[in-house]
């Protein structure tokens, strides 16, 4: 099963709450980059560029799939490489693969942002928070920002053949529908 769909979707707490509620083996793509790379995404990207993220993120998925792990969590941005989207619409349609496309709107996608930057730091760098003079990310430009990376992305997410709204849900609700629309049963 892979998970796919926008930044701030739940793919790393599905993904994680999958492994620790049925003991599935589990590989977030963007965990496995920094932990390879020994640096995270964000100095990755402001070192050597997007494009060489996009390349680690790639190998990165590749190993997942090989290692066979039950579920694989992608980035959001991971289906703008055209190898990677390539390999899972084909695995869909072959029945080699599952994806499952959490979807967000904007607005709970800009929150769960902006939440994160205040905790944590900016650590989405395509989508940084642009802040007011104390620092703070500024939620309505976040909401454009993320409806604006929404529509050049939405197009990369239609192939997958099962989809859960995630916005007024917990994980553990978003989980037992992953569940009960895969029949409990996953590749």
């Amino acid at each position: 099963m892979v998970l796919i769909g926008f930044p701030a979707a739940g793919k790393t707490s599905v993904g994680r709450e999958l492994q620790e509620r049925y003991g599935w083996s589990w590989v977030d793509v963007d965990d496995a980059v920094e932990r390879k790379d020994g640096r995270a995404i964000a100095r990755i990207i402001r070192e050597d560029g997007e494009q060489q993220f996009r390349t680690l993120e790639r190998n990165a998925f590749v190993e997942a799939l090989q290692a066979k792990a039950r579920v694989v969590s992608i980035g959001g941005g991971a289906l703008m490489n055209v190898d990677t989207h390539s390999e899972l619409v084909r695995g869909t349609r072959d029945g080699s693969l599952l994806a499952v496309c959490l979807c967000v709107s904007p607005q709970t996608a800009a929150k769960r942002i902006c939440e994160e930057v205040q905790r944590s730091g900016p650590t989405r760098p395509l989508l940084a928070a642009a802040a007011d003079n104390a620092g703070a990310p500024d939620l309505p430009t976040m909401v454009e920002r993320v409806r604006n990376l929404m529509k050049k992305r939405e197009s990369l997410y239609q192939f997958a053949e099962h989809r859960v709204a995630t916005d007024n849900a917990s994980v553990e609700e978003v989980v037992a529908e992953v569940m009960r629309l895969v029949g409990g049963e996953q590749k």
